[in-house]
């Protein structure tokens, strides 16, 4: 057993090293504040510029067809994508298509950074215990190349005629838009979130605090850029609160099976 197991890891060394070039950031600028801001800036302070919702910070994939893939959630709403590829490049990229349901996007890049992951034409077969992994870009990670997340196939569940993958394995705000793989490096999903239970009372205040009864204003506060936000004691709350969610790690993630990105590649 031991020795199967040494074996594995060996190979998914392997597998990692062939699959991190097509791995990418993606940084989705959601506010025109943020248009004049440098892309290392906005790597320097991704944490804070996305607390604020100015931008959204996540991790895509190259595939073969031309491609870059990410998760729809990482760009909705954005008026400029970029990504910052493990060769240290900044590459822009155009949306494509998307499926909001599957939380899938099609994105366009400037130009091809590398051959791409391939995709099969027939879906990998996949069971629960097989070893997992992702690579990708954690919300307070500033490095060029991704970082490695593994672990077990936990469960195959299927809500509303999606299919989704849960992996026991620990993904970050940031790691969704990236590809799960087997050791065969087969891509088997698109990773769009981790699992966090939210209790009742935190939702129905974070509702609350969208439309606060009475706001109180302490001041403002200065981005990278010159941005200047208001701090008001509702944000300063929400802002809290969505970073307590965040950083929550549960070892717990979900991906999107690669048959809903086939699905989306071929009704293009």
């Amino acid at each position: 057993m031991q020795e199967s197991s040494f074996r594995s890891f060996e190979e998914l060394s392997k597998i990692v090293e062939d699959v991190k070039e097509n791995v990418c950031m993606v940084l989705a600028r959601l506010d025109p504040r943020v248009r004049g801001v440098s892309v290392q800036d906005i790597i320097a302070h991704a944490s804070s510029l996305h607390a604020m919702g100015v931008v959204s910070k996540g991790t895509g994939f190259l595939v073969h067809s031309g491609y870059a893939v990410t998760a729809y959630h990482v760009v909705e709403g954005a008026y400029k994508i970029e990504c910052l590829t493990p060769q240290n490049t900044i590459v822009e990229l155009e949306l494509e298509k998307y499926n909001e349901l599957h939380d899938i996007a099609l994105l366009k890049p400037g130009y091809r950074w590398s051959k791409g992951i391939s995709i099969k034409s027939s879906i990998p077969h996949f069971k629960k215990g097989d070893l997992v992994f992702t690579l990708g870009y954690p919300l307070r990670y500033r490095g060029p190349e991704p970082i490695l997340s593994a672990g077990f196939l936990s469960s195959i569940q299927e809500r509303k005629g999606v299919k989704t993958l849960i992996v026991n394995a620990a993904f970050n705000v940031g790691n969704s838009g990236g590809p799960l793989l087997n050791l065969q490096g087969e891509l088997l999903g698109v990773v769009v979130a981790k699992t966090v239970i939210i209790e009742p009372l935190i939702g129905i205040a974070l509702q609350v605090l969208e439309r606060p009864g009475v706001e109180l204003v302490y001041g403002t506060i200065e981005l990278p850029g010159g941005i200047r936000e208001e701090v008001t004691l509702s944000k300063i709350i929400r802002t809290f609160m969505r970073w307590v969610i965040e950083n929550v790690q549960t070892n717990i993630g979900e991906a999107i099976s690669v048959e809903h990105l086939i699905d989306l590649i071929k009704s293009t």
